[in-house]
Formats: C-alpha cells, structure tokens, sequence
C-alpha cells in the first residue's frame, strides 16, 4: 500500500533552525521534480489568490509548493473559511504549508490540518545546547574547548540556525582538527569582515548612526537576512547590557560585572563597557520596548518596508534612545 503523501502542513513553534531545515527539504524536493515553490505572507497576502494558485497547479512541474507564512495573521472569518475548505480538500498537485514562529494559530485551521500535518519545533533546552555544539563540530573535523562553548551560547540567539552559522563560519577560519577556542569565536565576531548582529551592537553601543546603517544595510544584503531574527539578536545584547548597567550603578567594576553576568571575552567586556557609558538605565528600558514594538510591526509589514522600518529603528534608538512613538510600517509606506 502506497504511504500517504501530506498535501497541507502546519509548522509552528520558535525553533527557526529546524523548522528551515524543514522547509529547505520540502523545497529542494519540489525544485529536483521540476515544481515551483512560492512564499507569501499571511499579513499582505490575498488568501483567495493562494488557494486558485494552488487549486490551479504548477505551469512548469508536476508540483507547486506555497509556503504560507506568519500564519498566525490570518484571523478574519473569511479567509479562515476558505483555507478550511481547501484543507479539507487539497489539490493532489500542490502541498500548502502553513507556518508560524507561534505555538498555535486559529484555532478550526490547527484541527482541520490534523496531528498527521502539524510539527512544533521547540528550541533545545540549556542542558541540550552543549552536545549540540560539540556534535556539529566533530562533523567539521574540530573539537571546541567547554569555555568557548560558553562564550558561544552566552552571544549567540537560543535557536539552531544562528548556532549553525557562527559554527559553519569558525570552520572557515580554523583548519581541520583544530580545537576551537574563545579567541577563535571572537576573532569571527570582532574581527572578520564579515558584518553581523555582533558588529551592528557595537556600533549601536557607541551611538555611530552612519556605521550601524552601513552594518545593516550589509547584513539585509546577505543570504541569511532575517530582521525579526535580527531584532531577536539586539533584544537578547540589549537585555544584558541593561543587567550590566545595572550592576555598574550598583559600583560593581567591569570585571565584577562581567564575571557576575558570565560575559567572558575579553571584546565582549569591552564592548558592555563603552555601551553602558553611553546609555542609561532608563534609556536601555526604552530601547526593550521599542525592539518589541518593532518586531510587531515587522511581523505584520511588507518585507519591502523592512529596511525603512529598521533604519528608521536605528535612528530611534541612537538619537532618540528609544524615547519616541511611531508606526513604522505607515512611515515606511508612505516613502515607498
């Protein structure tokens, strides 16, 4: 008996690593047999459009693969009904993916996709990390020192695909059966040519408007952009450089506090210092709130608007210190 062939899938949870991996093979499969795969976004997307499309089939192949996502966006009974009715029915010429960074999304099209479709990719716990990292080196030809494993998941964001790529770009730099050390790590983020959310802290830390335009701009311009990953990454430095100004208005010295926060590279202690001299306490909270409104109003915005809306973030925060009210997405789209 021929095994069953999901036509429609459901891809929830944080862990956008995994959940990529997923996705990548769904569509190198698709491309292998001739088929086409598209992408759209829940928020700027005509449902009505996607499911003749799918309905309709692939000009090209045999098969055409629509990958639906931010899928938590699609709220209005309208457009539930009509993924209902195609759930319920799918075109055997198309597979329809519906994905999520949420647990959950409405609540009729999580049962009408069913368990059979649905796949939540949790992030790794704290004690799962470690093995991670030293497993995917032993696959490089590297072993990694348990202090530099540290330092990696004290700056790097908690889900597989950013753990990933800073391993895949400390191989570059390291020969085989090399042990990877902390100086090895920071020679990437500090010293490569390579721009990221590494460098773009720095230059948000000195308040250097012109240099972090140039950093993001670069960065938006590489294969692996992401600005809700990347605003994840700013979140994640931004609350601990709120912890260590709090410590530092407590007279704790730098390295009391950088020992108290577990921050261990010799840059990275640098890189709080100059930061926390330039930014209160009170700053540091503003610019919290101002990445999560940003995230929101990325999450729900045209991809084209992205870069407008994060130089416009830059601004906020370097100037502005994250003290100011604004909807992005309406700025960004009246320039646009």
């Amino acid at each position: 008996m021929p095994k069953h062939r999901t036509l429609v899938y459901l891809l929830l949870g944080p862990e956008i690593g995994e959940k990529h991996a997923f996705l990548r093979e769904l569509s190198e499969k698709t491309i292998e047999k001739g088929g086409e795969v598209e992408r759209f976004y829940a928020f700027d997307a005509d449902v009505h459009d996607i499911v003749q499309r799918l309905r309709t089939g692939s000009l090209f192949g045999d098969h055409r693969l629509v990958i639906l996502q931010a899928a938590e966006q699609v709220k209005t009974q309208a457009d539930v009904e009509v993924l209902l009715a195609y759930c319920r029915n799918p075109s055997p010429d198309a597979t329809l993916v519906l994905e999520s960074d949420e647990v959950k999304i409405h609540r009729k099209l999580q049962q009408a996709v069913g368990q059979d479709g649905t796949r939540i990719f949790w992030e790794m716990f704290d004690n799962q990390k470690p093995g991670w990292i030293m497993s995917y080196m032993r696959r490089q030809g590297r072993t990694i020192e348990p202090q530099a494993v540290e330092y990696m998941l004290e700056i790097v964001a908690n889900n597989t695909e950013e753990l990933r790529r800073v391993c895949d770009a400390v191989c570059l730099v390291t020969d085989v059966d090399h042990t990877v050390t902390t100086d090895d790590i920071e020679a990437y983020i500090y010293h490569s040519k390579i721009e990221s959310v590494f460098t773009l802290f720095d230059a948000l830390g000195t308040r250097n408007l012109e240099t972090s335009l140039e950093i993001l701009h670069a960065i938006l311009l590489s294969d692996s952009a992401n600005p809700v990953q990347l605003l994840g990454g700013l979140l994640w430095q931004t609350r601990r450089l709120l912890a260590f100004r709090r410590l530092v208005d407590q007279r704790y010295r730098t390295a009391e506090a950088c020992s108290s926060l577990g921050i261990k590279g010799k840059r990275a202690q640098k890189s709080m210092q100059e930061a926390a001299e330039q930014y209160t306490v009170t700053d540091l909270e503003q610019i919290i709130q101002r990445i999560a409104v940003c995230e929101e109003q990325l999450r729900s915005s045209r991809p084209g608007w992205h870069a407008m809306m994060l130089e416009l973030f830059l601004y906020d925060v370097i100037v502005r210190s994250g003290r100011v009210e604004r909807d992005m997405r309406r700025e960004a789209g009246s320039y646009l």
